[in-house]
């Protein structure tokens, strides 16, 4: 971060300001998660050994493993993602001025730029569906987590999982920007001392999120479910008093 002022005349004074950030956020993501939309199945799938129903919905249930090798049951799907070199920057250049034109008129203006960029250069993924692990999850309200367990599961073994299939955009890149631009005025009428404003803004804003596509199992390609076109936006307004 970075501010300067200086005052030219006793009439004019000019401050800059400029900021910069870059954090990197390689990071990796490990998610072994009840499918409980699947086991349940809008009610046609598993049926709990016991349960509770709280205010309509089901806050816990015990789904012992009813499946064996070559008669598969899944109870819970594994992800993992990592995304090295991730980053995102951010910055701006601000112009602040104000000028006394006389005792009665007055201006000030702004000019600036900001930028932010995130980025994920690479991701490899890899999901997979556990099978045969049963699953018992118990909620507590908003007083903490909620409880999961696969009895006959373990997550640090992935023998007999199958490949789900494999996703993300990649490269990934989103960008926000924005120019702008304002001026005001600002006249004292005598002899009263009330004073009439007067303002100008202009302004350019732009986002851009390029479509990538992502890849199933079946090795056919789908697009990302974050994509967009790049879009823009300009603004130009006079406003009076």
């Amino acid at each position: 971060m970075l501010d300067i002022e200086i005052k030219p005349t006793n009439d004019l004074t000019v401050d800059f300001s400029t900021f910069y950030s870059h954090m990197r956020a390689t990071n990796y993501n490990r998610n072994w998660m009840f499918w409980g939309s699947h086991v349940i199945n809008g009610g046609a799938g598993e049926m709990p050994t016991s349960y509770t129903v709280t205010n309509g919905t089901l806050t816990s249930a015990v789904f012992p493993n009813l499946g064996s090798p070559g008669n598969n049951h899944q109870y819970a799907i594994v992800d993992e993602i990592f995304r090295p070199g991730t980053y995102s920057e951010t910055s701006f250049y601000d112009i602040d001025l104000k000028y006394r034109a006389t005792n009665r008129l007055t201006f000030s203006g702004q000019l600036g730029y900001t930028r932010g960029v995130g980025k994920t250069p690479k991701q490899d993924v890899f999901e997979g569906d556990v099978f045969n692990t049963g699953a018992t999850y118990t909620m507590h309200g908003i007083s903490s987590a909620t409880d999961v367990a696969f009895p006959n599961g373990n997550p640090s073994n992935f023998a007999g999982t199958s490949l789900d299939w494999i996703f993300g955009a990649s490269p990934a890149k989103t960008e926000d920007k924005e120019t702008y631009g304002q001026i005001d005025g600002l006249a004292s009428v005598p002899p009263s001392t009330s004073a009439i404003p007067s303002r100008w803004r202009k302004a350019r804003t732009s986002r851009s999120i390029p479509s990538t596509p992502q890849i199933c199992r079946s090795g056919t390609a789908r697009p990302t479910r974050a994509t967009s076109p790049a879009v823009s936006a300009e603004i130009s307004r006079a406003l009076p008093g």
